[in-house]
């Protein structure tokens, strides 16, 4: 018997992303009263509309993560990308902005900013890259870049 941490129980339900949705949208929704994009899972033998980006569960560092337009959006390539036991694709709103700044995710403990990791797309390669931040755009300057 092989101890690991965290447990496996853990990281599948965090793979899922699906209860990070829910959380998310809760507290959108109740705390900060604020807009998310609309996430939903897929069932990718249906007709996928042209206007959302898709994510796959139990991926991660911008893996599985198709554009509009993206030729890989077909029937045939997302069912041979669910070979991980519980995956499925989340179709989301596609926000521009998130092309464009990318997204930064805020990792705060007791109250105290410890860590801030932002993702963009490399527009040479088309993939996304993320880095340590260890600058910050106010709120200000981002509606100045948008």
């Amino acid at each position: 018997m092989v101890h690991t941490w965290p447990p496996w129980q853990h990281v599948d339900r965090m793979g899922s992303k699906i209860p990070l949705m829910q959380n998310l949208d809760f507290i959108a929704s109740t705390v900060t009263k604020s807009k998310r994009p609309i996430t939903e899972i897929l069932d990718v033998t249906t007709s996928i509309p042209d206007s959302i980006v898709l994510k796959r569960t139990h991926s991660d560092c911008g893996n599985h993560v198709l554009f509009p337009g993206d030729p890989l959006i077909n029937p045939t390539y997302l069912l041979s990308q669910l070979d991980i036991p519980g995956s499925r694709w989340l179709g989301q709103n596609f926000v521009p902005t998130l092309r464009k700044l990318g997204e930064w995710r805020v990792f705060i403990i007791g109250g105290q900013i410890v860590d801030v990791v932002h993702t963009r797309i490399n527009h040479e390669t088309g993939c996304w890259k993320w880095e340590r931040t260890t600058r910050f755009w106010s709120l200000g300057e981002l509606r100045q870049v948008y």
